[in-house]
């Protein structure tokens, strides 16, 4: 095995406890809600699965059930596996340490080799679900295993290395994830909700579910594009598993491009700049949110780029500049505010990009932009995705093949007329 991920070993290391720096026992003990009692009350020789929203308590559950595994008997092995190594190491395993550390049942931890050991002989091993460890995966007999964020693991961990070994001894598994579109893991929820699986059961528990965040959940609805929201809060199995857009078709108005100024309107620009092998993408929406003018080039110098831009914005009034300045040195940006340009740089970093996304979603949602048919733009947009990372951060890029020039302009320009106040159809 790698030195990164640690050799499995039978035997303790002593005297490692200290090892896991920072991680302090809860003084408080566990409270399972409602929902959480009722899956626990399930029968020990059953498989769970359970499809949740965010910030329920499916993975605080989990672990318990992971704990009250080991416990059941000794010299157990108990697997958790997660989609990365990183999230066992910085997540799972101290969250496990914080709620069992002062357990009387609690012996030692091997930080290197991830593995928590209980003094009757049991032992929880934590894994990753990379491609890079399966290998890994493959030898052992189970008595139990739990995983984490399934609908993001890839199907064959479950068909090639997990369901053998849990065959062997006849073991259990307990699933749990936020659904992924209707993935292997929408099959295995439907096994437990079917009489023809009697050893499967399946549960739903959506984020309204959770004191935490419950009342903030029509907040997180208005700002958040419809799919996104009924996968991630609503716990459901959306077709357009992925799709960082709904409702696209709806925003597609038969016109050409580029539209005639119109002095009763007010404009905003959004531009993409071109990094290595991308595209330079101008866009400029009116005030209503149609698309009137669209550029799209590659492989052209930074002068060449200023020059199309200066020409775009002096077509409508020389309307503001809303540019991705992400990595863009200040020197660039200068010169193009130089030029005579008004000008805002946007970084776009994790929290702003998401931010600025989502808000162009819920747009066209409401159908509150409107781009031509057969438009390059929806095609980016139809191939932009959304992932979530097994710590709970949403990513937005594009499909592997495709680009999001277009996306990142069309997304500045919408953002741009809502940071400069548009009319009422902006205010947000």
């Amino acid at each position: 095995m790698s030195k990164a991920f640690g050799k499995l070993e039978t035997s303790k290391l002593q005297g490692r406890k200290s090892a896991v720096a920072g991680v302090q026992a809860s003084k408080e003990e566990w409270k399972p809600f409602k929902w959480q009692k009722k899956v626990l009350k399930a029968s020990k020789d059953k498989n769970v699965v359970i499809c949740a929203g965010r910030q329920v308590g499916k993975t605080e559950l989990a672990i318990m059930r992971a704990w009250m595994a080991a416990k059941e008997a000794p010299n157990r092995t108990i697997w958790w596996l997660s989609p990365t190594l990183r999230q066992c190491r910085r997540d799972i395993m101290p969250r496990m340490l914080r709620m069992f550390r002062n357990k009387k049942e609690f012996e030692d931890v091997t930080v290197t080799d991830m593995i928590l050991y209980l003094k009757n002989g049991s032992r929880i091993i934590f894994l990753s679900g990379e491609q890079q460890y399966a290998d890994h995966l493959l030898g052992a007999t189970l008595d139990f295993a739990i995983l984490d964020e399934a609908a993001r693991l890839d199907k064959k961990i479950w068909e090639q290395y997990i369901e053998p070994m849990l065959i062997v001894k006849k073991a259990n598994v307990w699933m749990i994830s936020t659904p992924l579109g209707r993935n292997w893991f929408y099959e295995a929820w439907m096994w437990g909700q079917s009489e023809d699986y009697p050893k499967w059961q399946s549960y739903h528990t959506p984020s309204t579910e959770s004191p935490f965040i419950k009342g903030r959940l029509k907040e997180i609805e208005k700002r958040t594009p419809k799919n996104i929201f009924e996968q991630e809060y609503l716990a459901k199995f959306t077709d357009s598993a992925g799709g960082a857009f709904f409702g696209l078709e709806g925003c597609e108005d038969s016109y050409k491009l580029p539209v005639e100024f119109d002095s009763k309107k007010t404009y905003i620009c959004g531009v993409d700049l071109a990094r290595k092998n991308d595209f330079t993408v101008i866009t400029i929406i009116d005030n209503d949110g149609r698309v009137v003018y669209m550029d799209r080039c590659r492989d052209v110098s930074f002068e060449q780029q200023k020059s199309r831009i200066n020409y775009a914005i002096n077509l409508y009034a020389k309307c503001p500049v809303y540019i991705d300045a992400t990595g863009m040195g200040s020197s660039v940006f200068e010169a193009l505010r130089n030029s005579g340009m008004r000008i805002e740089g946007i970084n776009l970093d994790y929290k702003t990009k998401a931010e600025i996304i989502q808000h162009l979603g819920f747009q066209i949602e409401t159908q509150s932009v409107i781009y031509p048919i057969g438009s390059i733009v929806l095609e980016e947009l139809q191939n932009y995705q959304f992932t979530r990372s097994p710590t709970g951060l949403i990513k937005y890029e594009a499909a592997s093949g495709f680009h999001d020039d277009c996306v990142i302009a069309l997304a500045l320009a919408v953002w741009g007329q809502r940071q400069s106040g548009g009319t009422g159809l902006w205010v947000f």
